[in-house]
Formats: C-alpha cells, structure tokens, sequence
C-alpha cells in the first residue's frame, strides 16, 4: 500500500472504515489532502502551552471544514469528524433525508465528488466502476444503484452519459458541478422523497 503523502500512514485503497468516501491514492484523510494542499503547518508545544519545555513538541492544528448537512464552517483535529460539525448532524442524514442506504449513497456521492475534483477525465466514470468501489466498500448488496441514480440524475445531483468503453456502450456518472461546492448530505435531506 502507498503512504500518505502527509503523514506517511499506510493509504489502504479498497477499504477504510473511516475514510471510505474517498479512495484517495495520495492521502489517508481529507484532512491530510487540506493539510497540504492549504500549505498548514504543525502547532510548536510551546505556542500551544505557554511553556517551553514543550517546545520540541508540535500539535495538527485543527482545520476548517464545511458540514455537510447544516453547512456551517466548524474546525475539526485530525482525527476528528470530516464530514459533520456535529453527532446531531451526522444522525440526521439518516433520521432525516428518509432515503433508504442514505449513508451508503452519501459516501457513494462523496467518491464520486473526489473523483471529479481530484482525478483524470471530468469526473466521469462508468456504473462498473463505481459498483467496484461500492462493493469495496462493503456495498456489495446495494447493487440497484442505476435505479437509484436516476432519481438524483432528476433531482440535479448526478450527471448521465452514454459512452463506447471497449466496445461497449454503457452509462457513466458523475457529481454535478454545483455539488463541488454545496454540501451533498443537505441537499439529501431537501430532496427526501416523501412517505407512502
């Protein structure tokens, strides 16, 4: 496996528990990807305490992130919450959005908005692909997500294409564009279909 480009910790690119949104091939967190990418640097133990001694001692700053849920800014450490500002808000994409496997599609639409952001060709890749992630992941029974993608594709979430891969025409996803932005778990819950 491949170390973060950060911290130097093992990057496991089939399955993390708790950075399974992601598949990041260079970093083992979103907050090691901000870390670098927004130049921080470590806390000296000494700014940190007030006391000298501790200055051969450095901290991760806690950094910004925007929840998504309520998509207020909150500051997070490096192990902490990288998705929610709160338990409240992370138990409301399920409680609330009344979307079945809502966590599941949440990290599905978090990989896919990495891939857009971070990897080659816009964005876009095929519904085999994704399935493969999906069942990395530990999805492997949620294997319907074509039907479930064109309920998004008609709430604006997700973009649809048809494309020759080897010979083969298929459908490829990807995250709209809006969505690089906006927070992902909030516009679930806005767009929660409605109860039988």
């Amino acid at each position: 496996m491949p170390s973060c480009g950060c911290c130097g910790k093992r990057v496991n690119l089939h399955f993390s528990s708790k950075n399974t949104s992601f598949y990041d091939n260079e970093y083992c967190s979103p907050y090691c990807r901000e870390f670098v990418e927004g130049k921080h640097e470590m806390v000296n133990g000494w700014d940190k305490t007030g006391l000298k001694n501790m200055s051969g001692i450095e901290w991760w700053p806690k950094l910004k992130f925007n929840c998504e849920v309520c998509g207020k800014e909150y500051h997070t450490k490096k192990n902490g919450s990288l998705f929610f500002c709160s338990l409240e808000c992370a138990l409301d994409l399920n409680r609330k959005s009344n979307i079945k496997k809502a966590k599941s599609l949440f990290a599905t639409f978090k990989m896919m908005q990495h891939q857009r952001k971070y990897r080659e060709g816009d964005g876009w890749m095929s519904g085999k692909a994704i399935y493969e992630k999906m069942k990395n992941r530990g999805d492997v029974s949620y294997n319907s997500f074509p039907s479930a993608f064109r309920v998004w594709k008609s709430y604006g979430l997700i973009e649809v294409r048809s494309a020759n891969i080897e010979g083969v025409r298929m459908n490829e996803y990807r995250i709209a564009e809006r969505f690089m932005s906006e927070p992902i778990g909030k516009f679930m819950i806005e767009c929660r279909p409605k109860r039988n």
